[in-house]
């Protein structure tokens, strides 16, 4: 993964200059580190960032509101389509809980938690893709790399979740 160009010589805007800046202020753009070895509180790079960047980096509002759609519309839809999968997995096993203690959680126990994967992830995974065009995180397992098996899974959970939500409500 070579980078391929610098920030002022790629077409995007002003802002995500400034984050791909930060990004590569902290490092972020070398290859053995991952996403969470620099984004978490015990990183020092990541903690001599103000707040304003660490929030520039950290929180994306249009992917916390839309999630797949914005990965979708900034053609990383391959990560997309697995975080969409995460994300119906996480609400099964909400939806799991709520019939085991038999109660209903509010909308927004499903939705919140749901953004804000989204929302962290997103800033991250456009760099990337950007300046290396990465697809797929490069930890993923080989047998989950391929368009197709993004596909799959992010069906195959979707139709989990709603057949537990069908039988949850019979």
């Amino acid at each position: 993964m070579n980078k391929t160009t610098n920030n002022n010589q790629i077409d995007i805007s002003e802002t995500w200059k400034e984050r791909f800046e930060i990004f590569e202020k902290i490092g972020a753009g070398e290859k053995e580190k991952s996403y969470y070895k620099f984004l978490t509180t015990s990183s020092s790079e990541f903690k001599a960032l103000s707040f304003k960047e660490r929030l520039k980096i950290n929180f994306n509002i249009l992917a916390f509101l839309f999630g797949p759609i914005y990965y979708l519309i900034k053609k990383m839809w391959i990560k997309g389509a697995f975080l969409f999968g995460a994300t119906c997995i996480l609400n099964t096993l909400f939806m799991l809980i709520e019939a085991i203690i038999g109660i209903s959680f509010p909308s927004t126990v499903y939705y919140i938690p749901t953004g804000l994967i989204f929302s962290q992830a997103a800033n991250y995974d456009y760099y990337r893709y950007i300046k290396y065009n990465e697809e797929i995180w490069p930890n993923t397992p080989k047998i989950s790399t391929t368009p197709i098996d993004a596909i799959i899974f992010s069906i195959a959970t979707f139709v989990l979740l709603i057949t537990v939500s069908i039988i949850k409500n019979l």
